[in-house]
């Protein structure tokens, strides 16, 4: 991604949704993007942030994030999600605020919106040269955010809640520029705060408070997408990786991967070859 919070992968258009139904084990760090997203747990568990706040969600649970809310996605435990992102332009979704993000199998509203997800999953499944496909996907889309507009949480966006999440994504796209220059030295709290031209107190609680995350962890996730993206050179030691990514030593290194990637760098290596499925 050319900017790091704000993701360019994986992306919606106007008449076709993305639909992933094979996803496992993610790990998505702090980002936005412009569509709707809804994650469906088949099973296992996810732990989703939405605009810092903390929720764990299991199987059967549906979590439906509205656009530019700065969130993150963890699954501890193996996992099994549906992910789809569904671009909303009429009414403009990203002027509500959706107080409980999490539909739960117990919900009044979670058989419609379930129905709603399984029949645009269904209408994907047409072949791409049914010349009916781009119409029952934009039907099913639209009963869908038909759906979500409907849902008894939402509600117009305040003033201050605009000015609150600009001021966030601008604080996360000053700490994205800087760390694409520095992140393989060694960045402090104080550096990235001086960046940011904020206290150090300051920034620390502002990041905080828009990611769900601390900077350090931020700062570590941050250098091991670099890392992914060099780990499938054979000839490249863990060592040398560790050390070009801004990791103090590969104790520290190690310890991060196994914690983020749920497996060893060495067992990556194996998985992420070229040629194999992530």
């Amino acid at each position: 991604m050319s900017d790091f919070f704000y993701e360019e992968i994986h992306r919606a258009n106007h008449d076709i949704p993305y639909i992933d139904t094979d996803m496992t084990n993610i790990q998505y760090c702090a980002h936005y993007h412009e569509e709707i997203e809804i994650v469906c747990i088949k099973e296992g568990a996810v732990n989703i942030t939405v605009d810092g706040t903390l929720r764990s969600i299991g199987q059967g649970d549906i979590a439906i994030i509205l656009p530019f809310k700065i969130h993150s996605l963890e699954t501890p435990v193996h996992s099994k999600l549906y992910i789809l992102k569904i671009l909303g332009s009429n009414p403009d979704f990203s002027a509500f605020d959706l107080y409980n993000c999490v539909i739960s199998p117990d919900s009044e509203k979670y058989r419609c919106i379930n129905g709603c997800i399984y029949r645009l999953i269904e209408e994907n499944t047409l072949k791409d040269s049914d010349p009916l496909k781009k119409l029952a996907l934009r039907s099913a889309t639209d009963t869908l955010l038909l759906s979500i507009a409907r849902l008894p949480d939402i509600s117009r966006v305040t003033k201050d809640n605009i000015i609150a999440q600009s001021r966030d994504i601008e604080l996360l796209k000053t700490i994205n520029k800087y760390l694409q220059q520095h992140y393989n030295e060694n960045v402090s709290l104080e550096d990235a705060a001086n960046a940011c031209h904020m206290s150090m107190y300051y920034f620390a609680h502002l990041f905080k408070k828009a990611t769900g995350t601390t900077f350090l962890s931020y700062l570590n996730e941050f250098r091991l997408e670099k890392v992914r993206h060099k780990i499938t050179d054979s000839s490249t030691s863990f060592t040398q990786i560790a050390m070009q990514c801004g990791f103090p030593s590969i104790r520290t290194f190690n310890r991060c991967f196994l914690k983020h990637y749920k497996i060893t760098p060495t067992q990556a290596r194996e998985k992420w070859r070229p040629g194999c499925k992530i």
